[in-house]
């Protein structure tokens, strides 16, 4: 549903919309949070009632911004998975710039979670099963996130198991979109002549500037998963420069420098998402079948008391998770 509206903003800031404004039937409330291509609102439905979350570009990136909108809109709705958040309308201001209605998310992304305290092994996989099962679904339909990390996962309450939150992956701003064209594939790119992905997380291929695939999606999940594990990324350095050349030339240490007991089955799936080579990478779907196995293993070895200790003692709460609203990552 396409609509327009007129922008009310206050004195000072020309991007910042006042509660009270209207997009189309979507009634702001108050700002959520901004990043560097927009501002992100909680807003409510004038007539229905209902409550959503309204995106909108910044000027200074009005020409990028509106196509990764656009972009990011139609991802999701033709992946159309619960572990991705869900856009269902998008519009124009008056002073024609374009915004988007999606899900609002109550709670917490990932990395704010990482940052609060030590996860559970059984924490973690959950969270890296659940972000699985998004990619399988995005892969199968020829769409590669090509940005992720934790900003980019957000957790929200889950009734059914209140240590496991649900998952919601974003931005899919920069997705690339492969088609075949008569049996060849076609990638369709986003923006061009530009980095694509953030430093800490990116992929080899993408540091070089390559052709990414669906193994480009694995290196960053690995990325990921490291961190969350041993509570580190795998190559930290002051600059991006730095960081992008040991993705293409260094060997991350070792898991179980850091995690002596890490059972030998995540260490090395560990290595291989890691993997210079993309082909030399496990697939996405075969992620998350070591991981289920990993699991089960760690599972019955609880049970047994057998179950190695983590890195560190972690929290003994279950997983909270605020009341603090999606954000636009930065």
């Amino acid at each position: 549903m396409e609509s327009t509206a007129s922008a009310q903003e206050p004195a000072g800031d020309p991007d910042a919309l006042l509660p009270g404004f209207q997009a189309g039937p979507w009634r702001i409330e108050r700002e959520l949070g901004r990043g560097g291509m927009g501002t992100v609102y909680a807003v409510t439905h004038a007539e229905i009632g209902k409550h959503a979350a309204l995106k909108v570009v910044h000027r200074r990136v009005l020409n990028p911004g509106e196509d990764r909108m656009l972009l990011e809109a139609q991802v999701v709705n033709l992946v159309g998975h619960p572990n991705i958040v869900d856009i269902f309308e998008t519009g124009h201001l008056e002073d024609m710039r374009p915004y988007l209605v999606m899900e609002r998310l109550e709670g917490v992304s990932l990395a704010q979670r990482a940052d609060d305290g030590k996860l559970f092994p059984d924490q973690v996989i959950s969270i890296l099963l659940q972000i699985c099962d998004a990619l399988i679904a995005a892969h199968a339909t020829g769409i590669i996130h090509r940005d992720l990390k934790l900003d980019n996962v957000f957790l929200i309450d889950n009734p059914d198991d209140p240590k496991h939150p649900r998952v919601k992956l974003l931005d899919w701003g920069i997705a690339k979109v492969i088609v075949e064209d008569h049996g060849r594939r076609t990638q369709h790119q986003t923006v061009d002549g530009q980095l694509i992905g953030t430093p800490q997380y990116l992929s080899p291929e993408q540091a070089r500037g390559g052709e990414v695939s669906t193994k480009t999606d694995v290196y960053s999940l690995g990325v990921m998963a490291y961190e969350l594990f041993l509570e580190h990324l795998p190559f930290e350095a002051e600059t991006a420069a730095e960081i992008m050349t040991m993705h293409l030339r260094a060997v991350p240490p070792p898991a179980s420098e850091a995690w002596p007991d890490i059972p030998p089955a995540l260490e090395n799936l560990l290595h291989e998402m890691l993997a210079k080579q993309p082909d030399h990478r496990p697939t996405t779907l075969d992620v998350a079948r070591r991981l289920e196995a990993i699991r089960d293993d760690l599972e019955n070895r609880r049970r047994a008391g057998t179950q190695p200790p983590t890195i560190a003692t972690p929290i003994l709460d279950p997983i909270h998770v605020s009341s603090s609203a999606l954000v636009p990552p930065p």
